[in-house]
C-alpha cells in the first residue's frame, strides 16, 4: 500500500531555488511527480506505508527556506 503525498509551494518574490528531500533523518532522493497548477509548484511522492517519516525543505533564491 502507498500513500500519495503532495508538496505545494508558491514564491512570489525571488523565486524557488531547492527542494531537499530527507528520510528517516536521512538524505533521500525520491522521484517526485513535478506540476505546475495555477502557479505553484507541486510535487506528487508515493511513499509506501509504514515507510518513516518525510520531509522537504524548500529553499527560494533569496536563501530563505522553510
Amino acid at each position: 500500500m502507498f500513500i500519495l503525498n503532495i508538496l505545494v509551494t508558491r514564491d512570489t518574490c525571488s523565486g524557488l531555488e531547492r527542494v531537499e528531500w530527507t528520510r528517516n533523518g536521512l538524505p533521500w532522493s525520491p522521484t517526485p511527480e513535478f506540476y505546475t497548477p495555477s502557479g505553484t509548484n507541486q510535487w506528487r511522492v508515493k511513499i509506501r506505508f509504514g515507510f518513516g517519516t518525510v520531509t522537504a525543505d524548500v529553499y527560494d533564491m533569496a536563501g530563505n527556506w522553510a
